[in-house]
C-alpha cells in the first residue's frame, strides 16, 4: 500500500535509491510524480503532471494517495499496467506473466 508522498523541490532532490510505496511529487506546485514500480524489479517511474504537450497524470492525497489516469510503463521485455487507487495498486496486466510469454 502507498501511504505517503513526499514533496521535493527538484529532480536533483529525488534519490537515486528510491523509497518503496511512497511517491515523490517534484515541484511547486508538482511538475512531476516520480516513484518505483511496485512490479519489484527497480526501475524508476517519472509521471508528468503539468505539461499539456505531453501525456498528463494527476496524483490525489498525501495519505493513501490515486494516480489517475493509469500508469503503463513499457521496459524491453515487460510491461507494467496499473491504477493506484486509495493507495492500493490495482493491475491491469499481470507484469509477471506477460513477462514470460514474451
Amino acid at each position: 500500500m502507498y501511504r505517503r508522498v513526499m514533496v521535493v523541490s527538484s529532480h536533483g532532490d529525488v534519490p537515486s535509491q528510491l523509497p518503496r510505496r511512497k511517491i515523490m511529487l517534484v515541484g511547486s506546485p508538482p511538475k512531476w510524480a516520480v516513484m518505483a514500480c511496485p512490479c519489484g524489479h527497480a526501475h524508476r517511474i517519472d509521471l508528468n503532471l503539468a505539461h499539456g504537450d505531453r501525456a498528463r497524470w494527476n496524483v490525489e492525497g498525501y495519505k493513501r494517495p490515486c494516480i489517475s489516469p493509469s500508469v503503463d510503463v513499457k521496459h524491453p521485455g515487460r510491461r507494467c499496467h496499473f491504477w493506484l487507487r486509495d493507495g492500493q495498486i490495482q493491475w491491469v496486466t499481470n507484469p509477471r506473466r506477460e513477462a514470460r510469454s514474451r
